[in-house]
């Protein structure tokens, strides 16, 4: 990831124009998952077989565990249309960690160009 422009499927996003932030929508959609299961619960758990309580707990708990596992990285650059990158929790780190470590090294090469040119022009 420390080329200037990193290759996508089907585009590259220049570095120095990249805005990216990882997203949890799957966190908070297992969360609301888990309140509606506990409300059920509350409400109608006396009505309730076990084995439906058991299938109403075992879905919440495995949107839990999905949710904890799952983020997405939201990548957009001015002129290009953003990318979402669903993958684990993880792989989205490690792919915003290499984002924002190419974007820094592209940084200090313009800045290192940018002197090279002052020197040159005072010469």
């Amino acid at each position: 990831m420390s080329e200037a422009i990193p290759a996508g499927l089907l585009r590259g996003y220049p570095i120095a124009n990249v805005t990216a932030r990882i997203r949890r929508d799957p966190l908070w959609l297992a969360l609301g998952m888990t309140v509606l299961a506990t409300l059920t619960t509350l409400v109608y758990g006396d009505l309730l077989f076990p084995g439906e309580l058991l299938v109403l707990w075992g879905i919440a708990g495995a949107g839990l565990l999905i949710g904890l596992g799952t983020a997405i990285l939201h990548v957009d650059a001015v002129g290009h249309r953003g990318a979402l990158i669903v993958a684990s929790s993880w792989k989205v780190r490690a792919i915003y960690r290499a984002l924002r470590q190419a974007r820094m090294e592209s940084g200090r090469q313009d800045q290192e160009l940018v002197r090279a040119m002052e020197g040159e022009h005072n010469e």
